[in-house]
């Protein structure tokens, strides 16, 4: 097996609902975007922050993992973050406060968490 010398994965989110809103996908009313509108028809479309960053972040369905707007319940599945650091890589995050906090538990898995306002 070929050993991983130097590896960064990277994952972006960005998510506001002011924008998401103008989307067709979120509003049928609205005719801006009909190919993220086809693209959307056949994925999973997320409406709030905690339920869409569980999924990425653990990668489940939510009907997996019932992280909702209203609940985050407690997590008994090792994360992919706490597989990599097991096998010895340094992972860190950073988020921009709302819904993906520490006391929330989506700081697990990673050895530095910080939140940014």
């Amino acid at each position: 097996m070929k050993q991983i010398e130097d590896l960064s994965v990277q994952t972006w989110i960005r998510g506001r609902r002011d924008l998401d809103f103008s989307r067709g996908c979120y509003n049928p009313e609205r005719d801006t975007t009909p190919q993220l509108d086809q693209f959307a028809s056949n994925s999973v479309v997320f409406t709030d922050t905690a339920t869409s960053h569980k999924s990425i972040l653990y990668s489940l369905y939510p009907s997996v993992h019932k992280t909702s707007r209203d609940t985050v319940p407690e997590e008994h599945l090792v994360s992919p973050l706490q597989a990599l650091q097991a096998a010895g890589f340094t992972t860190a995050g950073i988020v921009g406060g709302g819904q993906p906090r520490a006391e929330f538990g989506f700081a697990k898995g990673f050895d530095e968490y910080i939140a940014v306002a």
